[in-house]
């Protein structure tokens, strides 16, 4: 079965029938969240050692396409069982859109084989404003920022990190 919502002679939602979705119009209040997509890393990234300036896709990563070119996109990023082995390495974390770094997150984080589980989950919030309707990717990447270390994300395989991306319309 077809149909549509429409108000005041705006179409709001409408069933696509052909893909079997939900199609948004324009006619979306601002700020309805009307997508949300996940994606969760549950094996151990553990690259051994990292020396200063390396900068390392960790495997999380989440496929998205807008319905708006003006719609913002709210991401969060949780990761879990964060350790790093060697004494006096800072390191931080990166969310790319595609081959963009939009946000560092995490630094400055020394670690310390005295205490290596301190801070063992990291959290980034964004919003961002892709101002397109084609498919992109986000990925985390770890960027080690001097020294040399050995970091791990989901230590001891029993941790699941997060990627959730929200469009929210505008």
């Amino acid at each position: 079965m077809s149909g549509s919502i429409k108000i005041a002679g705006h179409e709001h939602i409408r069933h696509d029938i052909a893909n079997d979705k939900l199609v948004y119009g324009t006619g979306v209040p601002a700020g309805t969240v009307i997508q949300v997509r996940n994606s969760t890393l549950t094996s151990q990234w553990n690259p051994g050692d990292v020396s200063q300036g390396t900068e390392t896709s960790i495997g999380l990563s989440l496929d998205f396409k807008p319905n708006f070119d003006t719609s913002e996109i709210l991401v969060f990023v949780d990761l879990d069982g964060l350790t790093n082995e060697n004494d006096n390495a800072f390191s931080t974390f990166r969310l790319y859109r595609d081959s963009s770094s939009l946000r560092n997150f995490g630094y400055p984080w020394m670690w310390s084989s005295v205490d290596n589980a301190n801070n063992t989950t990291m959290s980034c919030k964004f919003i961002d404003t892709p101002n397109t309707t084609t498919q992109f990717t986000y990925s985390i990447k770890h960027y080690q920022t001097n020294g040399t270390g050995k970091p791990r994300v989901n230590r001891d395989t029993v941790g699941m990190s997060t990627l959730i991306a929200m469009e929210i319309v505008q």
